[in-house]
């Protein structure tokens, strides 16, 4: 199996294999969602000596739900300096606006940015409409499908920039492991329509645990894949965090 191919599947695999362990369980019902959620994280780590570098992870998300609404919005910042010179640098963000049709369905329409120069992405602009379903939904454990058409415009540092209509799924999926920690796996794969036919795709998976109300301990690991990269610049780009998050 080609690498790529592999990739996808194990990003699948492991959201599924999660969410058939959280199935078996019995817990009790869920307390139903807040009107508003906000989290703020950041991570900071420096070295000197020897060796000097510093890497700086900063985001956010905030959560309106609004009758028969759902909006959300969200940032990340990565920043890594070593011996004086950037190493990396990208700022991501999504706004998403969910309109509620039944108790598992939803329609949804949603923006993402991306700028990483160090992969060859001047800017990335991607508006997507679509609907998402609750597949799992009660006691520990949510799990939601999305799918959805959309049209991405990406000016590249070399080469020819993209502009091509797109065809998006994936799925969102949460474990409440107890009452301060939980688990999140997010996996996005996008299509191109285009006669190059080439996809993305991006994985996220991170352990929560409550350290002292409102402030929790994050470690994360986001996976990008890009079928077809920027000339010169590498398939696949991974950021492992672990972070201070505050909650209100």
């Amino acid at each position: 199996m080609h690498t790529n191919s592999r990739t996808a599947c194990l990003a699948l695999l492991t959201t599924f294999v999660l969410a058939g362990i959280a199935a078996a369980q019995t817990p009790p019902p869920p307390p139903p969602p807040k009107a508003r959620e906000a989290k703020a994280e950041f991570a900071l780590v420096t070295t000197s000596g020897n060796a000097s570098t510093q890497s700086i992870g900063a985001a956010g998300q905030v959560i309106f739900r609004p009758p028969q609404w759902v909006i959300d919005g969200q940032t990340a910042f990565v920043r890594n300096e070593t011996d004086e010179i950037v190493r990396a640098k990208s700022f991501a963000a999504r706004g998403r606006a969910g309109r509620v049709l039944t108790t598992r369905l939803q329609a949804f329409g949603q923006h993402s940015y991306l700028r990483d120069l160090f992969s060859g992405i001047v800017h990335r602009n991607l508006t997507e409409g679509g609907l998402s379903y609750a597949l799992l939904q009660g006691g520990r454990n949510t799990l939601f499908a999305d799918a959805g058409l959309g049209y991405l415009k990406e000016r590249r540092t070399v080469g020819i920039s993209l502009s091509t209509p797109t065809a998006g799924a994936g799925t969102r999926y949460k474990l409440q492991l107890s009452e301060t920690s939980d688990i999140t796996d997010d996996l996005i794969m996008s299509f191109d329509l285009s006669d190059e036919g080439t996809w993305r795709l991006q994985h996220a998976i991170a352990l929560t645990a409550k350290v002292a109300a409102p402030l929790s301990l994050k470690v994360s690991n986001v996976l990008r894949y890009v079928d077809e990269p920027v000339a010169g610049f590498e398939q696949t780009d991974t950021i492992t965090s672990a972070a201070l998050v505050l909650s209100f």
